[in-house]
């Protein structure tokens, strides 16, 4: 059975720290990071998800 990584995250965690260049520049409800990201390499990581 395959399930997208962004699913996985989801139900497996309740918060998320998303990394950029060695440093935390987000930590949050995962919620909240895939519908409202607050930071430009956030956006970047979520568009770079596969569809599902």
């Amino acid at each position: 059975m395959h399930f997208p990584r962004s699913r996985v995250v989801r139900h497996l965690c309740r918060r998320v720290l998303v990394m950029y260049r060695g440093e935390i520049i987000v930590q949050s409800p995962v919620k909240k990071v895939f519908v409202d990201p607050q930071h430009p390499h956030t956006e970047t990581l979520l568009a770079s998800l596969p569809p599902g």
